[in-house]
């Protein structure tokens, strides 16, 4: 287990603690960190915590495409999609018929791996999106050319995840290596 005053990834603790998730350890009610706090959290150098990932991501999408009953639940769960198996679900429960809740989670979508999957969904608004390193133009491009869900698709996917990982590696790396600086004056 491992407990912090400050961690780089995470919010104070009285958003953590305002966001967190009930459940029980024993007979004991307790708090966790919320499901996307956990998966943020995890977003570290280490190997093993993106294997976590991958996994957490699977959980969090299916939970998220569980509890979408209304448009903007809709908008919500896909504008949050993380994992293949989110997208697949996602597309089996015709969560991609209404262009407009489509065009709606591509403009909420912060995560570039988000953007990557909705991106051949509403390939018109390729302009509208940020220019970032992990999703950078020549991706943006390919993604509105290709077949949703195809295996282009996932390609392209999974290339802008690996260059979200290494970025996010990098900061965990400099991160910790200017607190030991500090810690060693």
């Amino acid at each position: 287990m491992e407990f912090w005053i400050h961690n780089h990834l995470l919010d104070d603790f009285s958003e953590l603690y305002a966001r967190r998730e009930l459940g029980f350890y024993g007979r004991k009610q307790i708090s966790f960190l919320s499901l996307p706090d956990l998966i943020r959290s995890k977003e570290t150098e280490r190997e093993n915590d993106w294997q976590d990932i991958s996994f957490l991501e699977e959980i969090l999408d299916q939970r998220n495409l569980n509890q979408a009953k209304s448009a903007e639940e809709t908008v919500s769960a896909i504008a949050n999609l993380r994992s293949v198996r989110g997208l697949e679900s996602a597309i089996e429960n015709d969560f991609f018929v209404n262009r407009n809740d489509v065009e709606t989670a591509l403009r909420k979508a912060k995560n570039p791996i988000t953007r990557a999957f909705l991106l051949p969904f509403a390939p018109n608004l390729e302009a509208e999106l940020p220019n970032d390193e992990m999703l950078p133009s020549a991706f943006r491009k390919h993604l509105k050319l290709v077949e949703p869900s195809g295996s282009r698709h996932l390609a392209l996917v999974e290339a802008v995840r690996l260059r979200y990982k290494r970025a996010s590696q990098e900061i965990d790396r400099a991160d910790k290596d200017e607190h030991r600086k500090k810690q060693q004056k």
